[in-house]
């Protein structure tokens, strides 16, 4: 899941990634275990809920999300 300031990934195998993007732009560092709980339950969540998402709607937006990302 990448936002504007960050980079979230949870991989198959559990493992978890995230990076501050402002602090870390070539996401070389991962700050996951730097995060509280609660922000990786949130974190989870959020990504969970966007997998969850399907059809032409969620598309749309995604492709959308994705084109924002690219304008900066």
């Amino acid at each position: 899941m990448r936002g504007l300031t960050s980079l979230y990934v949870e991989y198959a195998n559990g493992d978890k990634e995230y990076h501050d993007l402002p602090v870390d732009p070539d996401e070389l560092r991962n700050s996951c275990s730097s995060l509280s709980g609660k922000q990786q339950d949130a974190l989870h969540t959020a990504l969970d809920a966007m997998g969850s998402r399907r059809g032409t709607e969620s598309c749309s937006a995604a492709a959308r999300q994705d084109h924002k990302l690219t304008q900066r």
